[in-house]
């Protein structure tokens, strides 16, 4: 939705309703989407009533100014490899994944925080990600996994799954892993047009922010004491601390 509202301002829910290919023409979609839009603005990630260009007496859904971020936060290509290399030497998964997990005394089924923490999960995996991979992160069982895999590659042409073969008759049972497809060439800006970027977010959430820097943090713990297998530049790691540092001090100021 939010790759929708990107550059045209206001959307109607007509607007978004076609533009929006996931939603199709079913006699739920006008609810999906209404639920959609709810659990998105208790976020902080759109907001609605806005007034539409050009057609002041109609109102859609826009954007959050909010979640415009500085380039010099962005983290680059090889610092992005730098977090994942970071991860896999502490053999972590991502097991809270976010963006926007619910307080635990707040724990529902929400299809908005499934996708986010999904999209999420594999755009921070250079390559394929096993569903196995993927059940464990989110905690849900293999075949619920592979359903949110299949219905999220249906919806965004940048993810990609992976096939036991390659007959017509596919069931869940013969999904073996996800990709997200990557297209930018600018090494500064990596995830362009690929899963949050497409879906409007900021890279990273407050918790999720908090989860990196305790992750270098460890990190940093086992260097001292030798227990990484090859460690990553201090430079790279330095400079990926300062921008989530920034991006963090940015959201507490702008939340509270």
């Amino acid at each position: 939705m939010h790759e929708e509202t990107r550059g045209y301002g206001a959307l109607t829910d007509a607007d978004l309703m076609s533009r929006v290919q996931a939603y199709g023409a079913g006699a739920h979609a006008a609810k999906t989407l209404r639920n959609d839009k709810k659990a998105l603005r208790e976020r902080g990630l759109v907001v609605t009533n806005v007034p539409v260009r050009d057609e002041p007496h109609l109102r859609g859904t826009a954007r959050s100014p909010m979640l415009e971020k500085s380039p010099d936060w962005h983290l680059t290509e090889d610092e992005h490899l730098a977090v994942q290399c970071v991860r896999e030497d502490l053999r972590r998964r991502h097991v809270d994944v976010g963006p926007t997990d619910a307080p635990p005394d707040e724990r529902r089924s929400c299809r908005v925080d499934e996708a986010l923490r999904l999209v999420r999960l594999l755009e921070e995996h250079e390559g394929d990600v096993e569903v196995e991979v993927v059940a464990a992160a989110l905690r849900v069982g293999p075949r619920q996994a592979a359903r949110w895999l299949t219905e999220l590659a249906a919806g965004f042409d940048a993810v990609e799954v992976t096939y036991t073969r390659d007959e017509d008759d596919l069931t869940l049972d013969d999904l073996v892993s996800a990709r997200m497809r990557r297209t930018s060439a600018d090494p500064d800006h990596p995830l362009s047009r690929t899963g949050t970027d497409l879906l409007g977010l900021f890279p990273y959430s407050r918790p999720e922010v908090d989860e990196r820097l305790n992750l270098l943090a460890d990190y940093a713990e086992a260097v001292a004491r030798g227990d990484v297998t090859k460690p990553v530049g201090q430079t790279l790691l330095d400079s990926v601390r300062w921008k989530l540092e920034s991006w963090r001090d940015f959201l507490t100021t702008t939340l509270t």
